[in-house]
């Protein structure tokens, strides 16, 4: 037992120094001879989600949500939900998603409020927004958030209340006012005062907002600094490759097409099993790449393995068919994707 415990004290120290290969091993090895303890169990979920290995993590994660509701630690196993509710629909799974959802709220409708409410809140706000593209976004939700985040002032609670402003305010065309709040969102992130997993979140949704209208001048400082906060994770961390997917992407922009082609699929082969969403988008790059060299067979491909991630592969596929000849399915393609998105997401779309 001696041993054991050894084992244990030496992962504890490794995850701290964020060496999530050691913590994973020798916690694994401990459990093997006998249970762990409960925080033991989360810190294996989170070993293993930053080495991507995301399947494995979930259901660490899971088993660790037992073992807290087991120790009768509501409120750590209501945020346990949460965060299993934020993992699933970061990887596309809406229905798992929206279920650990659902359970989060029956365990919090039990509890005095306070913290986790607020992640609550920001999780129905960012699913009403991922179902409906942003159309059933109300003020009342924004405002929701914002009251709890002055009532606990915590960074995370502070910065996530900010993300979901600063997107309501683009989508009222706000940009100057929307762009400062999700710019100052980042800047507890970037202190480390947000817990990984949720920074990860906040990260890829301004990134992707970025995108969204072409702001690759933002996109390419948010990137950077991020880049830098991923440093003191290692090389081997979940988003260190989706910094480099964006990295990627920005150099498509500025036309560098042959190098980042091969590179873009072999990031986006390596994520797909742990993030499809972010490697849909860089799926989707790829074939913007190939379309742009006269590559149409490999770039209906890439459109293919994209849409496949859950990604619309729009306007890429239509200017596909426009380059075909065939204008009226391509005409026809953006008129579809454009009745379902929201004004912000139909930017890129309406160029086309």
């Amino acid at each position: 037992m001696a041993d054991r415990g050894a084992l244990i004290d030496a992962a504890r120290r490794a995850f701290a120094a964020s060496d999530w290969s050691t913590a994973l091993e020798n916690l694994g090895a401990a459990r093997a001879e006998a249970e762990l303890e409960v925080d033991d169990v989360v810190l294996m979920a989170r070993s293993a989600w930053w080495l991507g290995r995301v399947a494995g993590s979930l259901a660490l994660a899971e088993d660790a949500f037992r073992g807290l509701c087991d120790a009768d630690r509501t409120s750590d196993a209501a945020m346990m939900a949460l965060q299993l509710s934020m993992l699933w629909i970061t990887r596309g799974d809406l229905t798992i998603g929206t279920a650990w959802l659902h359970r989060a709220r029956r365990i919090l409708a039990d509890l005095p409020e306070g913290p986790p409410h607020a992640y609550l809140a920001y999780l129905e706000a960012s699913l009403g927004l991922v179902t409906t593209g942003g159309l059933a976004w109300s003020d009342d939700d924004v405002d929701r958030l914002a009251a709890l985040a002055r009532r606990y002032p915590e960074p995370a609670v502070e910065a996530l209340a900010m993300v979901v402003r600063g997107l309501a305010e683009l989508r009222r065309g706000d940009s100057q006012r929307g762009f400062a709040l999700l710019d100052e969102a980042m800047l507890p992130v970037l202190a480390g005062q947000v817990t990984a997993e949720w920074a990860g979140d906040i990260y890829c949704t301004i990134i992707h907002t970025c995108h969204e209208l072409a702001d690759f001048r933002r996109m390419e400082d948010w990137t950077r600094a991020t880049e830098q906060w991923c440093r003191q994770f290692g090389s081997e961390a979940m988003y260190t490759g989706l910094c480099r997917v964006h990295r990627l992407e920005l150099r498509t922009a500025r036309g560098d097409w042959p190098a980042a082609e091969a590179l873009l699929l072999r990031e986006c082969s390596d994520l797909a099993g742990g993030n499809p969403w972010i490697a849909g988008e860089g799926f989707y790059q790829l074939g913007e790449v190939r379309r742009r060299r006269g590559d149409a067979a490999g770039a209906r491909e890439a459109y293919d393995l994209a849409r496949s991630a859950g990604v619309d592969p729009q306007p890429g596929d239509a200017l596909l068919l426009l380059d075909a000849g065939d204008d009226a399915a391509a005409r026809s393609a953006l008129t579809a994707a454009l009745a379902s998105r929201d004004p912000l997401a139909r930017i890129r779309l309406l160029r086309a």
